[in-house]
């Protein structure tokens, strides 16, 4: 499906707030019940990032005025 102006926009952001979310919850639970020390201290290291792109993707959410949701 090809898609353009507020329709593609829409669709983005609905991708970027759900991935991030995904990664971000992939990342917390890595980080507190990992196993292997040194992929646990990365998802430590990273978890703030990631949860810093899910906020921006969510404030582009409420620009665009999308759910965010699938």
């Amino acid at each position: 499906m090809q898609m353009s102006g507020d329709a593609f926009d829409h669709a983005y952001i609905v991708a970027m707030v759900n991935g991030h979310r995904e990664a971000v919850t992939a990342f917390r639970t890595e980080a507190r019940t990992g196993k292997d020390a040194e992929i646990k201290a990365w998802a430590e290291k990273t978890l703030p990032t990631i949860e810093d792109h899910l906020k921006v993707a969510e404030s582009l959410n409420k620009a665009v005025g999308t759910s965010g949701k699938k």
